[in-house]
């Protein structure tokens, strides 16, 4: 779809309907991520910005549509920190089946334009000890290095590990590929008293658990 950079002056509008005014008369529930943009980077004017998908898009395709800059760098800036309070809150939090690790990392990993090989390290409680990315660009899971794997979580002093890797094409159904490589990871794994817990695909509009579907 074209991205197209529509604008509307909040200069013309009348105080009271002004985002500002809205905000401190009534709060940020009722405007909309717009309007809640526009005070966050200050802007003078009302950017169509659902249509540019900010969050996915390259600085690049930002400049292209017409944007400064500097409000790129507050979008970049903004983007970064959501992801990271995001991740602070979750911190902590017992990673017990699919759906809780799915959503700690699929706003992140489901428009990569890459597969990416994250693996999640915990403790005996389930909590996360350290996320680390092994691989990128990487085609075929057959390429991982069980032995990475497993030094990783052996240094870490993991109990257990959790593999989560994406696919760009949208579809998170494993391939062969990823069907073997996770049977020799979880040879591994048990070779050495350390669980495999899952592997899970995020796909663009859902995600795909090997634990859930009973394969380990």
């Amino acid at each position: 779809m074209e991205k197209v950079l529509k604008i509307c002056d909040i200069a013309t509008m009348e105080e009271a309907s002004r985002p500002l005014s809205r905000i401190r008369a009534t709060g940020p529930v009722g405007l909309t991520d717009n309007e809640l943009l526009s005070i966050i980077l200050g802007s003078k004017a009302i950017n169509d910005y659902q249509q540019l998908d900010l969050w996915h898009m390259t600085e690049e395709e930002m400049l292209s549509s017409g944007m400064k800059k500097a409000t790129i760098n507050k979008i970049v800036a903004i983007n970064e920190y959501s992801k990271r309070l995001w991740r602070h809150l979750l911190h902590l939090k017992q990673f017990t089946d699919a759906p809780s690790v799915a959503s700690y990392m699929e706003q992140e990993m489901r428009h990569l334009d890459r597969e990416e090989l994250r693996l999640l390290g915990l403790d005996t409680k389930s909590r996360l000890l350290y996320e680390t990315t092994l691989t990128i660009g990487t085609q075929n899971m057959s390429l991982v290095s069980t032995r990475e794997i497993l030094i990783s979580a052996l240094t870490k002093r993991a109990t257990g590990i959790i593999l989560v890797h994406n696919h760009p094409s949208g579809d998170p159904y494993p391939s062969n590929e990823d069907a073997t490589a996770t049977n020799m990871v979880k040879s591994g794994c048990d070779a050495i008293g350390i669980h495999l817990l899952d592997h899970i695909i995020i796909g663009e509009q859902g995600y795909y658990s090997f634990k859930e579907r009973g394969i380990i």
